[in-house]
C-alpha cells in the first residue's frame, strides 16, 4: 500500500476535515505546514461566553469586595471586540455597590482589567422580577488589544460588603469578536 501524506491530499478533501475541526485543531495543523495556511479561513468570527444566573447576598463585613464570577475558557484567537450582555440589579435600597467587569489572565497573571474604564454600578429596581438590560462593547482597551492564544478571560464580580447588599444577573452572554489568525 502506498504511503499517503496529508500535505498530498486534494483542497476538496481537506476543507472536508477542516470543517469538522475544533478551532485550536485547524490553528495547529495550520502551524504544521504552509501547505495548510489556507484552512484558516475555517476558523470562527466569534466566540460565545455563557455566565451562569446568580443572585448573591454581600458579606456584612467591608465595602469593595470583589471575587471570580466565572473564568472564561482559554482562547484560540486575539479579538477585535468583547460585547457583554446581561440583565441584573441590586437589592433595590440603600447604598449601590454591585459590580460586574472582565479580567485579561495569561499565565495566572492579570494583564489588563475593564473595571475603572467600563464602570458602573448595579440599578435600584422594585419589583422582584424588575431588571435592567446592560450591554458594554470593549475595544481599545488592553483586555482586548493584548488578548492571545492560551489567554483566558475572567468575569468579575462585587456584590458589596456591609450587610443587606445583594446583586442578581440572569442572561450573562459574552460574544468575542475574534481576529483573523
Amino acid at each position: 500500500m502506498k504511503d499517503i501524506n496529508l500535505c498530498n491530499l486534494p483542497d476538496l478533501a481537506l476543507n472536508g476535515i477542516a470543517e469538522y475541526l475544533e478551532p485550536k485543531d485547524i490553528i495547529n495543523l495550520s502551524d504544521s505546514s504552509p501547505s495548510f495556511e489556507d484552512l484558516r479561513r475555517f476558523l470562527p468570527k466569534y466566540q460565545d461566553i455563557n455566565g451562569d444566573k446568580f443572585h448573591k447576598k454581600g458579606p456584612r463585613d467591608g465595602d469593595f469586595e470583589p471575587e471570580t464570577y466565572f473564568d472564561g475558557p482559554e482562547m484560540n484567537q486575539g479579538a477585535k471586540s468583547i460585547k457583554m450582555n446581561f440583565k441584573w440589579r441590586d437589592q433595590g435600597h440603600g447604598n449601590q455597590k454591585g459590580q460586574i467587569w472582565v479580567q485579561l489572565i495569561r499565565n495566572g497573571d492579570v494583564l489588563g482589567d475593564t473595571r475603572e474604564k467600563y464602570f458602573a454600578l448595579a440599578p435600584h429596581k422594585d419589583g422582584r422580577d424588575e431588571y435592567e438590560d446592560r450591554e458594554v462593547v470593549i475595544r481599545g482597551h488592553p483586555v482586548v488589544d493584548l488578548l492571545t492564544r492560551g489567554d483566558r478571560l475572567r468575569f468579575m464580580r462585587n456584590v458589596g460588603g456591609g450587610g443587606g447588599h445583594s446583586l442578581t444577573v440572569r442572561q450573562f452572554t459574552v460574544q468575542v469578536e475574534l481576529k483573523k489568525y
